[in-house]
């Protein structure tokens, strides 16, 4: 629909997520596809975020300016590291308090 839209004159790429991710308006795990649209002028900007409203895709704009760029390519790479580390602990706790209480019950 996009391409028919600006009659194809943009770059598109789709890819699905490895991961099924939770809906926040379900609380249900779904599998979500990402896709990214480049694209020149105003006009097919105006198409593109009303096509990705209609169908309700989440829009992240990407600013011009490198230096932003990469800032925020850090902000999300920093984000997702904190993250697994808030995850692992939480294994790491999860299976001590297992492993301590299989050795209560075995003992």
């Amino acid at each position: 629909m996009l391409f028919r839209e600006t009659r194809g004159n943009l770059l598109f790429n789709q890819a699905t997520a490895d991961d099924l991710i939770m809906d926040p308006v379900t609380s249900e795990m779904v599998e979500k596809i990402v896709f990214v649209v480049f694209f020149f002028g105003e006009q097919a900007k105006t198409k593109i975020l009303k096509i990705c409203e209609a169908f309700g895709a989440s829009c992240y704009p990407a600013p011009k300016d490198i230096t932003k760029q990469t800032q925020i390519t850090q902000e999300v790479l920093s984000r997702l590291s904190e993250l697994e580390t808030t995850l692992d602990v939480g294994i790491c706790h999860r299976n001590a308090t297992l492993h301590s209480i299989g050795f209560r019950l075995i003992v």
